[in-house]
């Protein structure tokens, strides 16, 4: 994904912001397009202390928080556990898989927690019906 478009999906262009974690952005416009196809999504239950994804592996999904916590992190060159953030219900989650690239965090639930999983390519066929996306040959070869 192109730093413009990372700043439009997250909202960190300038514009006011509200919601969960900043609020009305791009990102949430396509959540609710995505979530009105339900053939595009599905609903994944994580019992407490279970891996949403791991470091290392790829998975070529990013998830939207529904219910319960979840935190990522990283394991530092020095061996030790690194929080990165806590997700709360409407965060999404491993939007770097929009990358195509293997994880670099990993996710685990804190609490029972319930997430809409989103294949890349499903998100990227409704960025493709809303016209926010180049040529798909682009597309392809920034998630390739």
């Amino acid at each position: 994904m192109s730093e413009s478009l990372l700043s439009i999906w997250d909202g960190t262009d300038g514009e006011s912001q509200s919601g969960a974690r900043g609020g009305a952005t791009l990102g949430a416009r396509m959540i609710s397009q995505v979530r009105g196809n339900a053939h595009l999504w599905s609903q994944v239950a994580i019992p407490k202390n279970a891996s949403v994804y791991s470091c290392g592996k790829p998975d070529r999904a990013l998830y939207v928080m529904e219910s319960g916590l979840v935190k990522t992190t990283m394991v530092s060159r020095g061996g030790k556990e690194c929080l990165l953030d806590i997700y709360v219900p409407g965060d999404v989650i491993g939007e770097a898989s929009l990358l195509g690239r293997e994880r670099i965090e990993s996710a685990v639930a804190m609490s029972r927690a319930t997430l809409m999983r989103i294949p890349v390519d499903n998100f990227v066929e409704v960025l493709d019906q809303e016209g926010l996306t180049e040529p798909r040959a682009s597309v392809k070869s920034m998630t390739a």
